[in-house]
């Protein structure tokens, strides 16, 4: 979308809920898979987002339910508002909150109060209420459905697998990824809620009570804490996370990173693998990106051992 278009979507959505905003702007250079205005409105400053892909399908189900869940568990999150489509677009809307920007005041403090976090979020019961968009796809039984992603990825490991034709790992190397994914099997410490992306960007500081946490779109069910941690230690170099940043999140969450970063770097090697067969099926569009960051990390792999 143009920049004419997205701002006339975000006012349509304000009409379709009967709210009157008398200014807007979109917030920009926070995350590239939102559009996100913020409406002044005579009720209160309110938030709209939606898909900057027009090939997303998600229907932003499973934030509303963890924006409306969470805060009863002592995460704090904004004011869920409405959800809904409008001309084949979806959209959410929630109450916008003011303070300041967790990436301008990053800290021991702060990343330690964000592993508090992940641990209460990661022991929040998944009731028949929380939609399946959370899910992965083979169930709502979080432990089978992690044996089933096991043996599925281990089964396409084959002399015709076309991730092999892709280069992602080399002849031969079927053997060295197959025991990696066995070991990995029974070595996950446990399944739970994770919010996916809980880093300072997604924080906002009031001036008084905790931090709020935003944006659920990556939240997911599975192993925990594995993919909060490996956010902040894989974390791309651009974002500047430090070893100490990661501690910190630790001594938070009460799980060293030793104990478990052999476990955080074969899940790397299986989500890398893994999200190229999905694209195979759902984005081929985004395969070719997708093999050349999963080839790399394999490659990683490869030299471990």
């Amino acid at each position: 979308m143009t920049d004419d278009i997205t701002s006339t979507f975000a006012l349509m959505v304000a009409a379709k809920l009967d709210v009157e905003a008398s200014s807007w702007r979109e917030i920009v250079g926070i995350g590239e898979v939102n559009h996100v205005f913020v409406l002044e409105t005579p009720e209160g400053d309110l938030v709209v987002r939606f898909h900057r892909d027009p090939l997303d399908t998600d229907d932003y189900s499973k934030e509303e339910w963890c924006l409306r869940s969470l805060p009863a568990e002592g995460i704090p999150t904004p004011e869920f508002i409405a959800r809904g489509r409008l001309d084949g677009q979806s959209y959410m809307v929630q109450r916008f909150v003011a303070g300041t920007g967790g990436d301008d005041v990053r800290s021991d403090h702060l990343w330690r109060q964000l592993g508090r976090y992940a641990r209460t979020i990661n022991e929040i019961s998944l009731d028949e209420s929380a939609p399946d968009s959370l899910f992965p796809r083979f169930g709502r039984d979080l432990h089978s459905n992690w044996t089933k992603h096991i043996d599925y990825n281990i089964g396409e490991l084959s002399q015709d697998d076309s991730l092999l034709s892709a280069g992602v790992y080399e002849p031969g190397g079927q053997v060295k990824l197959i025991r990696l994914f066995q070991w990995l099997a029974d070595k996950v410490p446990g399944f739970g809620l994770t919010h996916g992306d809980l880093v300072p960007k997604n924080v906002i500081l009031p001036d008084s009570g905790l931090p709020v946490v935003l944006d659920w779109g990556s939240a997911s069910a599975g192993p925990v804490p594995n993919s909060d941690y490996a956010r902040i230690h894989f974390a791309p170099e651009s974002e500047g996370y430090t070893e100490a940043d990661t501690r910190a999140f630790a001594d938070g969450y009460g799980i060293p990173l030793e104990s478990i970063l052999q476990i955080l770097q074969a899940q790397r090697v299986l989500d890398s693998v893994d999200v190229c067969r999905w694209a195979i099926d759902n984005r081929p569009d985004r395969l070719d990106a997708y093999v050349m960051r999963a080839s790399a990390v394999v490659r990683q792999f490869s030299e471990w051992v």
